[in-house]
């Protein structure tokens, strides 16, 4: 039975990832010192070797960016690095420890209100595909490398703007004026991908509450709720998706609407569950995550949850 378990387990964690685009240009600063932020809002790690950023404004072109830009830099999933004009790497300020990389060249433009002038930021992979564009101002930029920017360009109404959202339609909807920047941060309205399906617990006098919700819908999505009564300590530190390898007692059974460890999101991409009072025996101890499968695997996975009775 063991081995059969285990054999389970290893199939379940075999399970890929599916791929998303995650690499995105994600705020401008076009101060008296520019900077580009690049996030990564992918489910996994991008090592940026290879990788180029471009700027242009107006009828200007700026220099070409070389491919040793971001020199072996890996973006983890949710990180946010920035590209900044400044050889000192003192400007943008930003917390000890974060990633900030030289451009060599001059990387914005003053482009407030409608007298401002177009500029484009692509980010292009080592293929010289285009892996993002962002145009701005009141006409969309001519200059554009790689992929050619099809989308509508947003017209800043400040010097600093970003994405206010984990959504990239090409659309001018997709950004903000930013009175405050948040340099190799995410931006007001943003969510870290590694919580974009979050898991809800709690326990009143031996009964329970579950929720499992997921930021950006999911309607009908299938999930695992991954159950394991080890204490792990740390928590979120076990073995199988951060909980214990008895969890995969709960993903054996096939995906039903009734199965609580093999189910489905309801319509608005939610599934919630409650017990009655004295349901649970007290002392029970308990590590859960909850895993979103699609098209080719495991899509999203939730911080482990805790809970004692």
């Amino acid at each position: 039975m063991l081995r059969n378990r285990l054999l389970v387990a290893a199939a379940l964690l075999a399970l890929p990832v599916a791929a998303q685009a995650g690499l995105l240009v994600n705020e401008v600063a076009t101060g008296t010192v520019d900077w580009i932020e690049v996030v990564n809002l992918g489910p996994a790690s991008v090592n940026l070797s290879g990788y180029r950023l471009y700027a242009a404004w107006g009828t200007t072109t700026l220099g070409t960016s070389n491919s040793t830009l971001f020199g072996s830099v890996t973006l983890n999933s949710g990180q946010a690095l920035v590209v900044t004009e400044t050889s000192n790497l003192a400007t943008p300020v930003t917390a000890a420890g974060t990633i900030k990389v030289y451009s060599g060249f001059a990387i914005g433009y003053s482009t407030t209100g409608t007298g401002g002038v177009s500029g484009v930021a692509t980010l292009v992979n080592p293929s010289n595909a285009g892996v993002d564009t962002v145009s701005w101002g009141p006409a969309a930029n001519t200059f554009a490398f790689g992929s050619p920017f099809t989308g509508t360009p947003f017209n800043p109404t400040a010097q600093n703007f970003g994405r206010n959202s984990n959504t990239d339609t090409n659309a001018a909807s997709n950004w903000v004026a930013l009175g405050t920047t948040s340099p190799c941060a995410l931006n007001p309205g943003q969510s870290d991908p590694n919580s974009q399906i979050t898991l809800t617990i709690s326990s009143t006098l031996g009964s329970f509450d579950l929720l499992v919700t997921t930021q950006t819908a999911v309607p009908f999505g299938e999930i695992y709720n991954l159950v394991s009564l080890v204490d792990s300590v740390p928590d979120g530190s076990g073995p199988v998706f951060g909980v214990g390898i008895d969890s995969i007692n709960s993903a054996l059974s096939p995906a039903d609407p009734f199965n609580p460890f093999h189910t489905y999101l309801d319509a608005a991409g939610m599934y919630a569950l409650s017990a009655p009072q004295g349901s649970i025996p007290a002392g029970i101890h308990i590590e859960m995550v909850t895993l979103l499968v699609g098209a080719g695997g495991i899509t999203r996975i939730s911080p482990v949850r805790v809970l004692t009775f």
